[in-house]
């Protein structure tokens, strides 16, 4: 995918966002909502990551604390 495919991509995102959730206080309230609805559509559709493989995409990641325990 060429950058001009790739801004195609984001401008169509950013238009959905604008007519769909603009408007939409709920989405921004809600973490889980706002990054099905924004974040995965952009690095699904835009990034072109497989976002049902979890080899390549997770949707949380574990970190380890302070003092190396989880």
């Amino acid at each position: 995918m060429d950058i001009q495919e790739i801004k195609i991509e984001l401008m169509k995102l950013i238009e959905k966002y604008n007519n769909q959730f603009k408007d939409d206080d709920t989405l921004m309230n809600n973490e889980k909502q706002a990054c099905q609805s924004l974040i995965i559509p952009l690095i699904r559709d835009v990034l072109h990551w497989n976002t049902e493989d979890p080899s390549e995409f997770k949707t949380e990641v574990s970190q380890e604390n302070s003092s190396g325990m989880s």
